[in-house]
């Protein structure tokens, strides 16, 4: 969900359609690579305002570092993105 309230838009969406980032996409500063792009659609339950499809465009980062311990399922990755909004 993205609230632009401010600009009196909304988007709740669900994953339509990925493709993974370029290969010469930034790596991030943890240097695991950066995560796919996406395309993202209204989830038609009428939520969303003055939106219907956001974009995950130019990631850098985001891909989760192989976990060491077992039994630890929650993990914080940094990146960067740019969302392209579309109505």
């Amino acid at each position: 969900m993205f609230d632009l309230s401010a600009a009196g838009l909304k988007a709740v969406v669900k994953k339509v359609g990925n493709v993974s980032a370029p290969a010469k996409a930034d790596k991030g500063i943890i240097g695991t690579g950066a995560v796919a792009w996406l395309k993202l659609d209204d989830n038609e339950a009428g939520q969303s305002q003055g939106l219907t499809s956001v974009y995950r465009v130019i990631t850098a980062g985001g891909n989760p570092q192989a976990c060491s311990v077992a039994g630890v399922g929650v993990q914080s990755v940094p990146y960067t993105t740019y969302y392209w909004f579309f109505g």
